[in-house]
C-alpha cells in the first residue's frame, strides 16, 4: 500500500505546481496591440500611435486607435493604458511605423531600447516606412480588407516573396544599425486612395533618412543582394523598341531561375574598389517586340546584359550618393581588405561614397516560351 499512497503524493504535489486559470481574461477585456507607429507633429514633438482590434460585439468600429505625445515608448505605453478600458497586452505587434520626418532626424534608434531590453515584448514586427503622415494610416480603415495591421503584414510578405520589397523585422534593424559593413533598409509603403507598398527605404549608418527606392528599384537592389525568395520577375525597356498608340512595343520580360555573383575587392590609392559580376539564367515570360530567337537569341542576350548593367550601375551610383550601403560591400571590404576598412569602419558611409564599383552582367536565356 506504500507504493500508491507515494504516487498520490507525488501526482498531488505535481498539481500544486501546474498554473491554474486564475488570471483568465476575456479576450473583449483584452486590448491587444497590433501596430505602433511613431511620427514628428509640427513643433517638432514625438507623437506615438497605437492600433488594436475591438473584440466587443456591441461595437461599431473594430479598430480602435489612439495617438499620444511621449518622450519614449515606455511613457507612450503608461498614457495608452490610461486611455482604455482593457488590460493592455504586449508583444503582439505586428507592425512599427516610422514617418520619413522622423527618420530624417537621425535620432531614433534608441526610442527601440525597450524593445531589444523587455523580454515581453517580440521582435519579429517588421518595420516600415511611410511616406506621408502616420496618422493617415493608423486612422485608415478599409471596407473591403482585412485588420490594417494584418493587410500590411500580408501586403510586405507577398511582395517581398515576389522581390520587389524588402522584410526588416526589429531583430534585423538591430543587426543592420550595428554592423559596420553595411546600412539599414526598410520596406517603404504610403497612403493615397489606399495604403499601396512604394518599394524600399535606404537609411544611412546612424539611421538617417538617405533615399528611396521603387518597385523596380528595389528587384535590382535584390539582385546586388542576392536574397532571392520565391519567383523573380524584372522587366526592362530596349530603346530600340516601336511605339503605336498607347502601346509601348519595347519591353520584355524575363523570370531569374538561377542567380549568382561573384566580387572582387581592391584597394588602391586612396579608395576600395568592388568588381562584381552577375551571372543569371532566366525565361523570357513576355516580349512585345518581334525577334528571331532562333538565329539572335545571344545578340537578345547581350542586349539585356547591357541594359541591366547600365541600370545596377545607376542604382550603385546613387546609392553612393546618399552614403547608403544596403548590399553589404563594406562586409567584403572588411572581409578582404581588413587593414584598409579598418581605417574607415567607423565611417564606412564616406568612404562606400568614394568607392569605384563596376558591375557586370551575364545572361544565359534558358527558355523563350513554346512559341518561338
Amino acid at each position: 500500500m506504500r507504493k500508491p499512497i507515494q504516487l498520490a503524493v507525488i501526482i498531488a504535489l505535481l498539481a500544486a505546481l501546474l498554473t491554474g486559470c486564475r488570471d483568465r481574461h476575456n479576450l473583449e477585456d483584452l486590448t491587444v496591440i497590433l501596430m505602433l507607429g511613431i511620427d514628428v507633429d509640427g513643433n517638432n514633438n514625438l507623437v506615438f500611435y497605437e492600433s488594436s482590434p475591438v473584440f466587443n460585439k456591441e461595437a461599431k468600429d473594430k479598430e480602435e486607435e489612439y495617438g499620444v505625445k511621449a518622450a519614449t515608448f515606455h511613457e507612450a505605453r503608461e498614457v495608452f493604458d490610461a486611455m482604455v478600458t482593457a488590460l493592455t497586452v504586449e508583444g503582439k505587434v505586428q507592425i512599427i511605423l516610422l514617418s520619413h520626418r522622423l527618420l530624417k532626424r537621425g535620432d531614433w534608434f534608441p526610442l527601440f531600447d525597450t524593445f531589444y531590453r523587455d523580454t515581453k515584448n517580440s521582435l519579429s514586427p517588421k518595420v516600415v516606412a511611410v511616406d506621408g503622415s502616420v496618422s493617415d494610416i493608423i486612422h485608415f480603415t478599409p471596407k473591403d480588407k482585412p485588420l490594417l495591421p494584418m493587410f500590411i503584414t500580408s501586403l510586405i510578405e507577398q511582395n517581398h516573396r515576389s522581390n520587389i520589397t524588402v522584410k526588416t523585422n526589429l531583430l534585423d534593424l538591430h543587426r543592420q544599425m550595428t554592423d559596420r559593413g553595411m546600412t539599414p533598409f526598410i520596406s517603404e509603403i504610403k497612403k493615397d486612395k489606399e495604403v499601396e507598398l512604394t518599394g524600399t527605404t535606404l537609411l544611412q549608418e546612424d539611421g538617417k533618412y538617405a533615399d528611396s527606392l521603387n518597385l523596380q528599384q528595389t528587384t535590382l537592389l535584390r539582385i546586388l543582394q542576392q536574397h532571392r525568395h520565391g519567383e523573380q520577375n524584372v522587366t526592362l525597356s530596349f530603346p530600340a523598341g516601336e511605339k503605336k498608340g498607347p502601346i509601348e512595343q519595347n519591353r520584355l520580360s524575363f523570370l531569374i531561375q538561377r542567380l549568382s555573383n561573384k566580387t572582387k575587392t581592391a584597394y588602391e590609392q586612396g579608395r576600395f574598389r568592388f568588381d562584381t559580376q552577375v551571372n543569371m539564367t532566366v525565361t523570357l515570360t513576355e516580349r512585345l517586340f518581334p525577334y528571331n530567337m532562333r538565329t539572335e537569341s545571344r545578340k537578345l542576350e547581350q542586349m539585356m546584359e547591357k541594359e541591366l548593367q547600365k541600370q545596377l550601375q545607376t542604382l550603385i551610383k546613387k546609392m553612393q550618393k546618399h552614403k547608403a550601403d544596403p548590399v553589404g560591400y563594406g562586409d567584403l571590404a572588411r572581409a578582404y581588405q581588413y587593414k584598409a576598412w579598418s581605417k574607415v569602419g567607423q565611417q564606412w558611409g564616406e568612404a562606400w561614397s568614394k568607392a569605384e564599383v563596376n558591375v557586370s552582367v551575364k545572361v544565359k536565356i534558358k527558355s523563350s516560351g513554346p512559341i518561338i
